[in-house]
């Protein structure tokens, strides 16, 4: 067990001020990580006889200031729970937070756009067959298949009533299948890295 006999104004000042800037976490959760960065900042102290003054500011700033290291927090706090939903809002909210992070999270947020936006393309296209029966479908012709709207279909197509129930269910397979993947990804490139 790590002893926490070291006690510094200039540490507690710190982790009040960490506190202040953590009021969406719940409190459990707060004190659960304020213990965890405390410990860090303790070993990282407790490696030399006598700290001094210098070796405190060093170590505070190796871990980050009190606003970055809440933000970086709440992201993950995000994260873990957009981990365990199936909300697509959820999800794509989260991913657009850890997106202005760094490249992982806007890369991470670029599969939830395409993913998301192709399954609503294809609801949309099983919406719009009923209302435009000869202009909606999937269509193959001398220029190869096309799944949209055509003004003049020169191709036969080939579901016809059957493309509604197709579209549906593609876009639901692929709406499941963005938010399984993005489930994945958060679960394995979102954990924020400690500095220390």
């Amino acid at each position: 067990m790590m002893s926490t006999t070291i006690s510094n104004p200039m540490i507690e000042n710190y982790f009040s001020e960490l506190e202040k800037k953590m009021p969406g976490c719940s409190k459990a959760e707060r004190e659960e990580f304020i213990r965890e960065i405390r410990a860090h900042v303790l070993d990282r102290l407790l490696q030399t006889a006598a700290p001094t003054e210098e070796e405190y500011r060093a170590v505070l700033a190796a871990v980050g200031t009190p606003e970055e290291i809440a933000r970086q927090y709440r992201l993950e706090l995000m994260l873990n729970r957009a981990a365990k939903s199936r909300s697509p809002l959820l999800l794509l909210r989260s991913t657009l937070r850890w997106a202005v992070t760094g490249v992982q999270g806007f890369a991470v947020f670029l599969v939830a756009c395409v993913g998301y936006m192709l399954a609503l393309g294809l609801y949309v296209l099983a919406v719009l067959k009923p209302i435009f029966p000869h202009n909606v479908g999937m269509f193959v012709g001398p220029r190869g298949m096309n799944i949209a709207y055509m003004s003049h279909p020169r191709g036969q197509e080939v579901l016809g009533p059957y493309f509604t129930l197709v579209m549906m269910f593609a876009g639901l397979f692929l709406m499941q299948g963005t938010t399984l993947l993005l489930r994945f990804l958060i679960n394995r490139f979102g954990k924020l890295k400690q500095k220390i």
